[in-house]
């Protein structure tokens, strides 16, 4: 149960290591100066990690946004984890669907995490996918 922005973090590290990078780097804005964060925060900065993986050509390999793409193993993980956390309320719940699911809905990455995805996500993705 993932009841904390670090927990949040470490998940989305377990599913792609190479988001630790990312979220260290200076690239990365959603970290406050004093080095807290929030879900929202978390999920912001990993739906861009995750656009830009290289099955969804949002980047090049040479391009330091470039990121190794998941499996399908992986991503049924994913979403199975965002699956279990959609109940409706609280900040997590909006974090993963406002700064997650929406920021990826207009993405090709977006358009191939639909078929992982549970009902809640599917619903929720679907108000903003076209």
């Amino acid at each position: 149960m993932i009841d904390s922005a670090e927990k949040l973090l470490s998940y989305f590290i377990q599913f792609s290591p190479g988001f630790k990078l990312e979220w260290e780097s200076d690239r990365n804005y959603n970290i406050e100066d004093d080095g807290t964060f929030n879900y929202h925060q978390v999920c912001a900065e990993y739906s861009t990690y995750f656009t830009h993986q290289d099955a969804f050509k949002e980047a090049i390999r040479f391009d330091i946004t470039w990121h190794e793409s998941m499996g399908d193993k992986t991503m049924r993980e994913l979403f199975s984890m965002i699956e279990e956390h959609l109940n409706g309320t609280g900040d997590l719940d909006n974090a993963l669907c406002t700064c997650f699911l929406e920021n990826i809905s207009q993405t090709k990455a977006g358009e191939y995490a639909l078929q992982f995805m549970g009902n809640k996500s599917r619903e929720f993705f679907l108000q903003w996918h076209s």
